[in-house]
C-alpha cells in the first residue's frame, strides 16, 4: 500500500502541475493554470485588485527570465469574461510597457490597468505569449465572483521604493506604506491575529485537535495614507479603510526565509498526509526528529 502511495506522488503530481502544460485555448475551461500556482514555473505573476467607485484598478507584476527581451519576445494582453466556462470575451485589449508600465526592478516589470466596471465583468484573463516559442502563459484574476466582497480602495507599497507590494507575506519588520490615490480615506485600521492555523485532517484518520470557529484580534492600530509602518510581530494582519465594510487586504508578517521550511516541526507537519497516526506521533516525539525524518523516507523508498 505504501508503495502505491509513493508512486502516486512522484508520477501523478508532475503531470498535473508541470508548467509546460500551460497553453492558450478559446475554451477557458480547458486551459491549465499551473503557472499561477507554481513558484518555480519561470514567470511568476503577482497582482492586487482595488476598486474606487465604478473603476477597477489592477496592479500586477511579471518576472521574466534574466535574459528575456520583453518588447522583442513577448506579447501581453488581457480579456474579460462573464464566467470561467465561457468561450466568448466581453473585452480584449493588448498591453505594452510604454502605456501600462509603472516601473521595473531588475527582471520584474510592474503594470497598472484601469477598467470601468460593467455588470458581467467578473474574470480577467492575463495572457503573456512568447512569440519565439509560441507558448502562452495564462493567469486568471477574479474581479467579482467568486469574490464575496468588493475589492479594497487602496494597495500596499514598500517604503523604500515607489512600487506596489503584491505579495501575501512580508518579512517581519520591513516597512510598508498604504497608497490610496483614488480614495477619500486617509486613516487605515490594521488588525493583527495571533492565530496558529492547524493542517486539515488527512483522509486516513482524524486529528485530535480543538479548532476555534473564530480568530481573536490581538492588536489594533491605525496608520495614515503614505506613512511608513512596520509589522513587527509575526502573524496575520488585516488592513481596512472602512470598518463598516468587509473589504480589505490580508498580509502575513513572517521570518526571513518564509515560505521555505527551516524548522523540523514545520517540515514534519505536511507528512501527516502520507503517514499513519502512529508514524506521525513517532516523528513529532522523537528525541532526534531530523534523524527520524530521514529514516522515515529511507524506509518508504525500500518498502
Amino acid at each position: 500500500m505504501r508503495k502505491g502511495i509513493s508512486c502516486l506522488i512522484f508520477i501523478f503530481v508532475p503531470v498535473l502541475l508541470s508548467p509546460e502544460n500551460v497553453w492558450g485555448q478559446t475554451q477557458y475551461g480547458n486551459q491549465n493554470l499551473a503557472l499561477k500556482y507554481r513558484t518555480e514555473s519561470g514567470i511568476p505573476m503577482h497582482y492586487q485588485v482595488s476598486k474606487t467607485g465604478n473603476i477597477f484598478s489592477i496592479l500586477f507584476s511579471i518576472e521574466l527570465p534574466p535574459d528575456a527581451d520583453f518588447n522583442g519576445q513577448y506579447e501581453l494582453s488581457y480579456e474579460i469574461k462573464s464566467e470561467y466556462g465561457s468561450s466568448s470575451s466581453l473585452m480584449t485589449r493588448t498591453l505594452n510597457f510604454a502605456r501600462s508600465g509603472i516601473g521595473e526592478e531588475g527582471a520584474i516589470k510592474y503594470f497598472r490597468i484601469t477598467i470601468d466596471d460593467a455588470e458581467n465583468f467578473k474574470i480577467l484573463l492575463l495572457k503573456l505569449k512568447n512569440t519565439l516559442s509560441t507558448v502562452e502563459h495564462v493567469w486568471d484574476i477574479p474581479l467579482k465572483e467568486p469574490i464575496t466582497y468588493e475589492p479594497p480602495d487602496f494597495y500596499l507599497s514598500r517604503s523604500e521604493v515607489d512600487l506596489p507590494y503584491l505579495y501575501p507575506y512580508i518579512e517581519r519588520g520591513d516597512a510598508l506604506r498604504i497608497e490610496s490615490p483614488d480614495s477619500a480615506a486617509n486613516t487605515f485600521f490594521i488588525y493583527r491575529y495571533d492565530h496558529t492555523f492547524s493542517p486539515a485532517d488527512p483522509p486516513m484518520y482524524r486529528l485530535e485537535k480543538d479548532v476555534s470557529r473564530s480568530m481573536q484580534v490581538d492588536t489594533i492600530f491605525t496608520v495614515n495614507s503614505g506613512e511608513p509602518f512596520n509589522l513587527t510581530k509575526q502573524g496575520l494582519y488585516f488592513i481596512q479603510s472602512d470598518t463598516a465594510k468587509f473589504s480589505g487586504i490580508n498580509i502575513r508578517a513572517e521570518e526571513k526565509f518564509y515560505p521555505k521550511l527551516i524548522r523540523m516541526e514545520d517540515v514534519i507537519a505536511p507528512v501527516i498526509y502520507l503517514t499513519t497516526s502512529q508514524e506521525i506521533e513517532n516523528l513529532k516525539n522523537n528525541a532526534d526528529p531530523k534523524t527520524a525524518f530521514e529514516k522515515f523516507w529511507l524506509n518508504i523508498s525500500v518498502s
